[in-house]
């Protein structure tokens, strides 16, 4: 019989509130603020021993084994 595959772990998922009204007023601006914002969030999930699973336009998934981890990162 297969060993089970079973993992308790905790998901965070973040979005950047009005980024779609920035980008409507400037573009170039609010793909900037993404860059630099995609930049601190990856260091804060990594430095919480977290990983992130997949970035999506201003929305970050991500992953921690302890929801501690996940709630000091958010």
């Amino acid at each position: 019989m297969a060993e089970s595959q079973i993992k308790v772990s905790s998901i965070m998922f973040t979005d950047i509130v009005g980024y779609s009204r920035m980008v409507a007023r400037d573009e170039s601006h609010a793909l900037k603020l993404l860059d630099e914002h995609n930049t601190l969030i990856s260091k804060s999930i990594e430095g919480h021993n977290g990983h992130i699973i997949k970035f999506i336009g201003d929305s970050v998934f991500a992953q921690f084994e302890k929801p501690v981890e996940a709630s000091h990162c958010a």
